[in-house]
């Protein structure tokens, strides 16, 4: 295995003294490419016993094949598991047993989240006191194509005290030896320089080696702003984009590249910001904030709607700031973006009736305008564009700010930070103007 690296993920050991009937793997992580698992286990049973192994939960339509070569046994036998989803790919010792005898097996399945049938390889030995032992070899097929997710063994009258199952995940690393991985959590990925994680939704990052990683931290964009429900058209604002902080590249609101993290092993919470609601009475929401260890970025700032906010005034403050509506009235002109990590939002055309402009991370919000530009980060390996504010509701046809902000009457991009795009005419927003897209996690290291 000198081009892959194996994980210990998780022991099961019987600590009743009465044994237990099962042991059980959920929740199996599926970012390694094949699993490893050491068996070192004694039955209940006063008698040779064979050893299952159930993928899933089984089924009837879950046929699965294997071969056992036993050499106590005159040659191969081939078997059809139905039903019950069992497999005995290792065999326990039999009478005359000691509470000092254990049988061993290893597994071996590869590409266990394939979309494809599963193999997989056993080699097992059991003893029955010392006048006897068995040594066998098998191999099989799980008849699905769904990912192995939980893994069930199982043995006649049930397991003894201090047996034990580890499960490993092993990565196919494509590169030279000391290249392997030092952590695991969201969607993972490696290029033969960087390991990505990619994080969508809240989840937990785990680190196993000391790291120095570089990070992304998008929060979810505001909504766009409410129009009014009767009587003559109005803009409304558009949402301004979550806050953007990164170690990589340029950071928002025109600040340089902030410093790179140095992890210890442990688990980091990762949390993924919400689009903030599109305008609905009293009025749009801003984004959710998006954190990572000690990286906070806040969410992004709601869009004003019709001449209501007067009463409401400090709306539309966040990440990025939110467009203002249509505004007769001077002192809310716009909302005002988080330093470093976004820009204002565009104020309301007092000479008309159309809105300003969900700010940016790359870019301010404008006056009857598109949203304010995002900013390009090439952390994942490919140039993408986050944190892009949401249009303004105008007369003419406004479009999103690069980076997931949305159209008009358009909601921002999910898993890029964008902020709603305003609408322009009457009527409840929650049917036209848009909601912000949920924010983004990208971490990556070289190892």
């Amino acid at each position: 295995m000198s081009l892959e690296t194996m994980t210990k993920l998780s022991t099961y050991t019987v600590t009743a003294a009465g044994g237990d009937s099962t042991i059980v793997f959920t929740n199996i992580p599926q970012m390694y490419t094949d699993l490893y698992i050491v068996l070192s286990l004694r039955s209940l049973y006063n008698g040779w016993a064979d050893g299952y192994l159930r993928f899933g939960n089984g089924g009837t339509t879950e046929y699965k094949t294997f071969k056992s070569d036993i050499p106590s046994g005159s040659s191969t036998e081939t078997y059809t598991v139905g039903p019950t989803g069992d497999f005995s790919p290792y065999s326990l010792g039999g009478p005359n047993l000691t509470a000092n005898h254990f049988s061993n097996a290893t597994i071996y399945i590869p590409n266990y989240t394939s979309g494809s049938f599963k193999t997989f390889t056993s080699e097992y030995s059991s003893v029955n006191s010392t006048d006897d032992c068995r040594v066998g070899h098998a191999t099989g097929i799980w008849s699905n194509t769904s990912p192995i997710t939980t893994a069930t063994f199982s043995v006649a009258s049930g397991f003894a005290q201090y047996s034990s199952v580890t499960l490993y995940g092993v990565k196919a690393m494509r590169t030279a030896v000391g290249n392997g991985g030092a952590a695991f959590g969201g969607s993972y990925n490696f290029d033969g320089t960087y390991f990505y994680h990619t994080f969508t939704s809240t989840d937990t990052f785990v680190v196993t080696k000391p790291l120095t990683v570089d990070y992304l931290v998008v929060a979810g964009g505001g909504g766009a702003g409410q129009a009014p429900g009767s009587g003559s058209n109005y803009g409304t604002g558009g949402g301004g984009a979550g806050g953007f902080r990164t170690s990589a590249g340029q950071s928002g609101g025109g600040a340089s590249a902030e410093s790179k993290l140095y992890l210890l092993p442990t688990s980091y919470a990762v949390a993924i910001g919400a689009g903030g609601a599109a305008g609905s009475t009293p009025g749009a929401t801003n984004g959710s904030n998006s954190s990572f260890s000690t990286i906070t970025s806040i969410g992004g700032g709601a869009g004003f709607y019709s001449t209501a906010n007067v009463s409401t005034g400090g709306v539309g403050a966040g990440g990025s700031g939110g467009g203002n509506s249509y505004d007769t009235y001077s002192g809310y002109s716009y909302g005002a973006g988080t330093a470093n990590q976004g820009y204002n939002g565009g104020t309301g055309n007092t000479a008309g009736t159309t809105a300003g402009s969900g700010g940016g991370a790359g870019g301010a919000g404008g006056v009857d305008s598109n949203g304010g530009v995002g900013v390009q980060s090439s952390i994942s390996g490919t140039a993408t564009y986050y944190a892009g504010g949401g249009a303004a509701g105008s007369t003419t046809a406004r479009t999103g700010g690069s980076g997931g902000g949305g159209n008009q009457n358009t909601s921002g991009l999910v898993n890029t930070g964008g902020g709603g795009g305003g609408k322009y005419g009457f009527g409840t927003a929650s049917t036209s103007s848009g909601a912000g897209g949920s924010g983004i996690v990208i971490i990556r290291y070289k190892r």
